[in-house]
């Protein structure tokens, strides 16, 4: 039986045992609460998704089929992406959509419309990185949908050209980028900043030469990892 007698090291113990029992009650309330509130959250979430599928269908969009819902995303996407990176949260990525490829030029000669294939076509040939993310950033910028992580670009390029790149290599660009004054950051978020005319020198040796060879080597196939944010 504990006497309470003043024993060092009863009183080292038992100051021990009170602290972490303390803290360990109030990091499972906390926690508990947390759980409570994302489960109610993801409850929410899929309630609403379920909604927004009923509603298409109230305007005649069937949205299990894909080529209604490509049809109708093509012509409304573009405002929905905007309208949704104003109202996001912080934690959401943001949406952004590639600009369609320019419409091909009218011929008349028949002779020089390919045949139909079943077969996937072929990536686009992939630009410099920094030529990739610099567009990509300045589209951001046109129309107002603010900054983007490191981790966006990368995704956006490795889905666009089919391929893996290395882990850091958007991240260092884009420091080389900041160090040229063409791209600013703001915590996590990367901005395009818009460039004045360009001043040619015909002197001058090729620029970024050094750049595409370590552009070229950073190109690899290997699995994907954290993004240097």
């Amino acid at each position: 039986m504990a006497t309470f007698d003043g024993d060092p090291v009863e009183r080292s113990g038992m100051v021990a045992i009170f602290a972490r029992w303390q803290r360990s009650a109030l990091e499972h309330q906390h926690q508990v609460k947390i759980r409570d509130e994302a489960a109610k959250r993801a409850d929410e979430s899929m309630t609403s998704l379920t909604a927004c599928r009923e509603a298409c269908r109230a305007f005649g969009i069937d949205p299990d089929n894909t080529d209604q819902l490509n049809r109708a995303f093509a012509v409304y996407g573009a405002e929905a992406a905007k309208i949704y990176n104003e109202t996001k949260p912080e934690h959401l990525p943001a949406w952004i959509i590639p600009p369609p490829p320019p419409e091909p030029e009218p011929t008349s000669d028949v002779a020089r419309i390919p045949a139909p294939t079943l077969e996937t076509p072929s990536p686009p040939p992939m630009p410099r990185i920094k030529d990739i993310i610099l567009e990509f950033l300045s589209v951001a910028h046109d129309i107002e949908l603010g900054g983007s992580k490191a981790a966006d670009i990368r995704g956006y390029i490795e889905q666009k050209y089919s391929t893996k790149i290395h882990e850091k290599t958007v991240g260092m660009t884009l420091y080389r980028l900041l160090k040229d004054k063409k791209v600013t950051r703001k915590g996590h978020l990367w901005f395009f900043v818009p460039q004045p005319a360009d001043t040619k020198n015909p002197g001058a040796t090729a620029p970024g030469l050094f750049e595409d060879q370590k552009e070229q080597n950073d190109v690899q196939t290997v699995a994907p990892e954290a993004e240097l944010e």
